[in-house]
């Protein structure tokens, strides 16, 4: 453990509120651009860890909010781990492995279940300190009383999504693994 930290410590990490400042003004001209779709939402093989890097950014600046303190985020591919989080608290710095997945838009797959995603991550059976968080990416009301996550073995469990998208308000909800499960909005940054 003491070896991943030392390793983890090393990274370099961003800023999830600038990013995000960034991104939307990029997103401004790219809508402006006439692209195709796969391309302006970041969904070919080269621009994947892009949108990834973004759901990853909207997650540490929900948490931000959500804890009070800066969430930053650095890329780290390894085992079951896409990012690892940094966080102060009380003096001390924490780091979290993060797995970032994403409910699908409908124009990207119609068919798409959160139950079916949420059993995927039975498959991460060596991950107790792992937390994983889905970008909701679609309008759809998700009943959570309905889903089971009796078969997921990560440490914690949160969902993010926009709420209203002409406010930029957005949901954190989590961690579904606790009895202490909360909903917390926030609005998209701005410069």
């Amino acid at each position: 453990a003491q070896m991943r930290v030392r390793q983890w410590s090393k990274l370099s990490y961003y800023d999830p509120r600038g990013l995000l400042i960034s991104l939307a003004q990029l997103s401004d001209r790219v809508a402006a651009a006439d692209v195709p779709y796969n391309v302006a939402s970041l969904r070919t093989n080269e621009l994947n860890r892009f949108r990834e890097g973004r759901q990853c950014a909207l997650l540490c600046y929900g948490m931000s909010q959500f804890l009070g303190t800066e969430v930053r985020f650095a890329m780290f591919e390894q085992n079951d781990t896409d990012f690892i989080g940094r966080y102060e608290r009380i003096g001390e710095v924490h780091y979290v492995p993060l797995q970032v997945k994403e409910l699908v838009p409908d124009k990207v797959k119609a068919d798409a279940s959160l139950q079916a995603e949420i059993d995927k991550l039975a498959k991460y059976t060596d991950s107790k300190d792992l937390v994983v968080a889905f970008h909701l990416n679609r309008q759809e009301h998700i009943d959570f009383a309905q889903l089971d996550f009796s078969r997921v073995p990560v440490k914690e469990l949160w969902f993010f999504g926009c709420i209203s998208p002409a406010t930029q308000e957005w949901l954190l909800f989590g961690n579904v693994l606790s009895t202490g499960c909360q909903a917390f909005k926030f609005h998209y940054p701005e410069p």
